[in-house]
């Protein structure tokens, strides 16, 4: 067993990196100042572990926080902003090791690596146990009398809920939850509206591009996105469930 594997037993992502972090600037200012062949050594091989660590971490953080359909995509970007950074503060650290001495880009680089792990106590990365991104497969495709074509667009899809006023505050903090599950999956416009007349009539709406779109987003809908759903869902105080409506834009047809 390696000492990563022992690590994510005891310890959180969010544990690992900031303490493999920490290590590995301790590990830059050891080599800036200390010239004992010896402790050197053994400071790179704590720095090889703790840079293992934290890019292992990073990597796996980056796949079990996406969703399938768009896995290849965000682990595209996440490459490039790490190598990017990695290319662009290699210029930079050549800059200063070049006016002030290798030595002192290491010490300064190391202290401002610990210094900037503050920042970690509010920017956590997300845990992800009880988190399940498997597709739900039971969203499926709204019953239509008549097939849009799959480039029609763009698609509005009206959500109408019945509210009691007395959880009114409850259900917009849950269905501002799935608006963001909605524009994450796709959706161009999401808000929800207040009718004027009643006080427990509220209507979600929001627009997608084209038909084939609206479409990929029942594919997208993640066994988390459903919990999420469910419980703006659960607001609910009519007999029947919520009232789902499609419309498609018939403007093409003039």
């Amino acid at each position: 067993m390696t000492v990563l594997e022992r690590a994510r037993k005891h310890f959180t992502t969010n544990q690992v990196v900031l303490g493999a972090s920490a290590l590995f600037g301790l590990v830059l200012v050891v080599l800036g100042t200390v010239h004992i062949v010896l402790v050197a050594l053994v400071a790179v091989a704590l720095g090889g572990l703790a840079w293992i660590s934290v890019l292992s971490s990073l990597n796996t953080a980056v796949q079990t926080l996406s969703p399938e359909w768009v896995r290849a995509r965000t682990l595209s970007v996440y490459m490039l902003f790490f190598l990017g950074g990695m290319a662009v503060s290699s210029l930079g650290w050549g800059v200063v090791a070049d006016h002030l001495g290798t030595p002192m880009a290491f010490v300064i680089a190391g202290v401002g690596l610990v210094g900037g792990l503050v920042g970690g106590i509010h920017w956590r990365i997300p845990e992800t146990d009880d988190l399940d991104l498997r597709p739900s497969g039971d969203w499926f495709n709204p019953r239509t009398e008549f097939e849009p074509p799959p480039d029609t667009g763009p698609v509005l899809v009206s959500v109408e809920y019945r509210i009691d006023p007395a959880t009114a505050d409850d259900f917009l903090a849950a269905v501002e939850k799935l608006g963001r599950v909605r524009r994450r999956n796709g959706a161009r416009y999401w808000n929800v509206f207040r009718d004027t007349e009643t006080d427990d009539r509220y209507l979600e709406v929001y627009l997608t591009g084209t038909w084939m779109a609206h479409l990929r987003e029942h594919e997208r809908v993640s066994v988390a996105d459903r919990e999420i759903q469910s419980r703006a869902v659960s607001f609910h105080v009519g007999d029947e469930p919520p009232q789902v409506s499609h419309f498609v834009s018939g403007m093409d047809e003039y």
